[in-house]
């Protein structure tokens, strides 16, 4: 039986969930950032933060155009929500039609995230993403 190529091998590594694959073939600083997002690599984030990028620009080469805070919150990463705040990422930064952050942890109902984002100046939101502010009173 022949033995695996480096490019199967990095395409196994690759797959969902598997976290292992090093930094191999990124040339873009945003999708390097989004990646260590994914992993909760905060080593790696606070390295990019270092450099002074864009902590809130969302990658464009996704399907979802994500911040780097909205994906480290997409795969529960408190680590990585953490850092990506305390480096100047804004808890309110979205792109698009996508869902703010805070709404997003409120969804996955990840208490720890959604303390860290209210703690750092989220706007609260409700379930429709509206501000307590926009909401008529209602009145019978």
């Amino acid at each position: 039986m022949p033995r695996p190529t480096a490019l199967l091998l990095a395409v196994l590594l690759a797959a969902p969930g598997c976290d292992y694959l090093p930094y191999f073939g990124i040339d873009d600083i945003h999708e390097e950032l989004i990646v260590a997002a994914r992993r909760g690599d905060v080593a790696r984030i606070e390295s990019i933060a270092r450099s002074g990028v864009d902590l809130d620009q969302p990658y464009v080469h996704s399907n979802n155009g994500w911040t780097p805070l909205q994906t480290a919150i997409g795969r529960q990463r408190v680590d990585a929500v953490r850092v990506l705040l305390e480096w100047g990422a804004s808890p309110d930064a979205t792109h698009g039609s996508n869902k703010p952050p805070l709404l997003m942890a409120r969804e996955t109902a990840n208490q720890a995230i959604v303390n860290l984002l209210i703690n750092a100046g989220a706007t609260p939101t409700d379930a429709f993403a509206e501000t307590p502010a926009t909401r008529a009173p209602s009145r019978p």
